[in-house]
Parts: structure tokens; sequence; C-alpha cells
């Protein structure tokens, strides 16, 4: 399979993720509220769930992406996510990031609708010392990435997360 790398939340922290793979002469497809500054652009916002897909879908053009890459806040998360599964096959790969803020509140779509998907949780720079760079969530997505197209799915870790918030992701990483 060789389709479309499709990454939510690709203008931000993620900007770092897109420039790789469009370095690897990917298909890059990156929705969002603003112009991205690689890859295929595709003017949407997830604050309104079902447009968003719509234009997501338009874009690919009856292509199934070959990789998801999720970033998108609470509320419009599940509905994203619901919306973006019916663009996708039981081939594609799936990595889904989960911030500080919202990590113990949301299990993850991904491993809910599709195999082979992937979780990246975001702790602190370590132990209570404060957020993580944009470096370190860029290198930490990028490696949850090859993992998951390798077909290594797992939960990935990046920064510090107490004892108690690691039982509480999906096998207890």
């Amino acid at each position: 399979m060789t389709g479309p790398v499709l990454v939510v939340g690709g203008t931000g922290m993620l900007a770092r993720v897109v420039d790789e793979f469009v370095g690897r002469g990917r298909d890059v497809v990156v929705p969002s509220r603003r112009r991205a500054p690689a890859g295929r652009w595709v003017a949407a916002d997830w604050t309104d769930p079902a447009e968003f897909v719509h234009r997501v879908a338009t874009a690919l053009d009856g292509a199934v992406p070959e990789l998801v890459v999720l970033w998108c806040h609470r509320p419009h998360r599940e509905p994203v996510a619901a919306g973006l599964v019916q663009l996708l096959d039981r081939r594609t790969r799936t990595v889904e990031v989960v911030g500080t803020s919202s990590w113990a509140h949301d299990t993850t779509w991904a491993q809910r609708h599709l195999a082979g998907s992937t979780l990246v949780a975001l702790g602190q720079a370590a132990e209570g010392s404060g957020w993580l760079t944009g470096g370190e969530i860029a290198d930490g997505v990028q490696t949850a990435c090859d993992s998951a197209e390798a077909c290594r799915p797992a939960v990935h870790v990046v920064g510090f997360l107490p004892a108690e918030a690691r039982r509480a992701l999906p096998g207890g990483a």
C-alpha cells in the first residue's frame, strides 16, 4: 500500500513531521485552518468536523491514506476521528497524539476502530520540570510514525509521565 500520509495538526508542533515525510518523497495531506508550509494543504477547520472530513475526502479523491497522524483537541477529537475512520481501511496505520491536558480523559479512537494503531502520550519535560519542546514532541511523534509504518504499533510516551498515568494507558505503558 502506498497511499498518502494524512497529518491532522501538521502546521504546529507537527510541522517537522510533515517536513520529514515530504523529504522522504511522500504525498502528505495537511488539513488545517492556516496554510501548511509543506505538503498538500487542505483548507479545513476541525471545529466543524463534518465539513473537515468532507474537505479531506475531497482532497484524497478516493485514495486511502497509508498513515494518519491525528493531533486534534477535545471536544472535536471524537467527531473528527469518527469521520476520518470512514476514509481508511484495515491496512491504514494510525498514530494518535494525546497531550497532557487530555490523555487521561480520552481513550484512543484508533485503538477502538483499527488494528495497527499507535498512541503517543505526551508528558512533561522531566519529573515535574515543565513542558516538552516542539522538537521533543516532533521527534517522539516521528519515532511513533516510523514504528507504525513498520507495523509495530505501540504506546509511545514522550517525556515523563507519573507511574499512575502510565498504568492508565493501553497496555500500562
